[in-house]
């Protein structure tokens, strides 16, 4: 009994001495906590009505069945019997063929929680903790709604998230060899059979690699990859995502004028919503444009395409945006701006800047969901950040090919 009880202490002690993995483990029971009473503050969000969890994962095992017993009609109407699967047809395909169990969603779904945990507590925490409110911000935003059910339905994104996550660490490695670039595109590649936008990092690593035999590892697997894809495009139906009651839970640069217009008396066309979006979004970005050219000195925007940060941050943000201007994305892709904003302050290195951008990822994730008549302004705050990201970028961009001394890629 004195040996467990030293071993726990000791535990205890590992734990205290490192505050991120402490503050990991207290988000990971704060999940835990909340799968057992059954997610209470996303109920009171009217996000979640109480459904089974990991419920995203589930249905990958739910459309395996049925694609055995009425093939291609999961791609029916959902509603319909055995319809309104949106996913890729080869994970279905790869359960059925080697019989894999249900049980597993229970696997998988706790380990994306703890992967989860792990990303906020060693990227959201460290840049939290520079700032006066270090354990506020950092608890608020990864407990917000957004967050909280990206967990809860064991969503494939944080699947994504954390393929995409290994493959940036791997290409990033400063004796990167081509093994490394062939597990890299391989891991990229299965992710990219079930959700589209990572082919968007294997053109990205392709481009960036310094040798031509890694840009050809990174291509090699396009001629097999698109067709695929093109034919999996051709029967996923484009369908909008509800709430339990019924409200758009997408998010896009068409989102703001949508909702603006839905207000009021006189209703715009699809044309001019989209010409009213653009025009926002371009005087948004030229005014952002502006103010991160007066604040940012030169040293600071050849910092963001810097050796060590220049891979991830494009990473991050190009997947933001691609997801951002697509349009009809679920706002749990909002992740993919917390990483490249964690990239962005590591380069920029001020306080009151680390401070300002979680505090706008604050409003991201509690305005955009269900917040009172409050959601343009989460739109809002969400166009923003896309805005911040794409002139920080532009920026970094034009000091890089203007000096051309920066290696964004260690391969």
């Amino acid at each position: 009994m004195k040996v467990y009880k030293l071993q726990f202490s000791k535990i205890i002690e590992v734990i205290s001495s490192k505050p991120q993995a402490l503050h990991g483990s207290i988000l990971f029971i704060i999940f835990i906590i909340n799968e057992i009473i059954s997610w209470p503050l996303l109920r009171l969000s009217n996000v979640y009505n109480g459904e089974s969890d990991f419920i995203d994962l589930r249905w990958l095992w739910y459309a395996a069945e049925c694609y055995s017993e009425v093939g291609l009609e999961i791609y029916g109407e959902k509603g319909t019997y055995c319809g309104g699967y949106q996913y890729g047809i080869l994970p279905i395909k790869f359960i059925n063929f080697f019989n894999i169990p249900e049980l597993l969603v229970q696997v998988l779904g706790y380990s994306f929680m703890a992967f989860f945990c792990f990303l906020m507590s060693n990227y959201l925490y460290p840049l939290c903790s520079l700032t006066p409110y270090k354990y506020t911000l950092f608890y608020l935003v990864s407990t917000s709604p957004v967050m909280m059910l990206f967990v809860q339905r064991g969503q494939i994104d944080l699947l994504v998230t954390f393929s995409v996550f290994l493959s940036i660490k791997i290409l990033s490695m400063p004796k990167a060899s081509w093994i490394l670039a062939v597990a890299s595109v391989s891991l990229l590649s299965l992710v990219t059979l079930i959700k589209i936008y990572p082919i968007l990092i294997i053109f990205l690593a392709s481009a960036l690699s310094k040798k031509h035999l890694f840009k050809f590892i990174h291509l090699a697997p396009l001629p097999i990859l698109l067709p695929y894809l093109i034919s999996d495009l051709s029967l996923i139906p484009v369908k909008i995502n509800s709430y339990v009651d019924g409200t758009s839970m997408t998010f896009g640069y068409l989102n703001i004028a949508t909702q603006i217009n839905n207000k009021q008396s006189f209703q715009l066309s699809s044309i001019e919503i989209m010409i009213a979006s653009l025009v926002f979004h371009l005087i948004l970005l030229f005014t952002t444009l502006i103010i991160c050219s007066k604040k940012l000195s030169l040293i600071k925007r050849k910092e963001i395409l810097g050796p060590n940060n220049a891979f991830p941050y494009l990473v991050w943000t190009l997947t933001f945006l691609a997801c951002y201007f697509l349009g009809n994305n679920i706002d749990f892709r909002q992740i993919f701006a917390m990483l490249a904003i964690v990239y962005l302050c590591r380069a920029i290195d001020k306080v009151k800047v680390t401070q300002s951008l979680v505090t706008l990822l604050i409003f991201n994730n509690y305005l955009s969901y269900q917040s009172g008549g409050m959601e343009v302004f989460g739109d809002i705050s969400i166009a923003l950040t896309a805005m911040i990201l794409a002139s920080c970028l532009i920026l970094a961009l034009r000091v890089h090919f203007i000096g051309r001394k920066c290696s964004l890629l260690a391969l």
